[in-house]
């Protein structure tokens, strides 16, 4: 936990799939024109529990190609939609 928060493991397609699925239905249904992605929360004890023991160091890696392939296919889709990727303030 931080910030009362806890960090869903993009390394994995199942989840990056669910929530492309579940905002691509939200930005299908309604008028949406803005979507923030905000990144403001640390990671700290990353691992994933699908991966080995011997590929735990990959999980930053595949967290990132997780969240550029949600995000690509998104804007790819919605095109009018202005998605602001935010990482940098008042996160503490």
């Amino acid at each position: 936990m931080g910030r009362d928060q806890l960090v869903l493991d993009m390394s994995r397609p199942e989840v990056v799939e669910y929530l492309y699925e579940r905002i691509s239905f939200l930005l299908s249904h309604y008028r949406i024109d803005y979507m923030k992605w905000d990144m403001n929360r640390n990671m700290t004890d990353v691992y994933s529990r699908v991966l080995s023991a011997k590929n735990q160091g990959q999980v930053f890696h595949r967290y990132i190609l997780g969240v550029y392939d949600l995000l690509e296919r998104l804007t790819c889709q919605f095109p009018e939609v202005l998605f602001e990727g935010c990482a940098g303030g008042g996160g503490g």
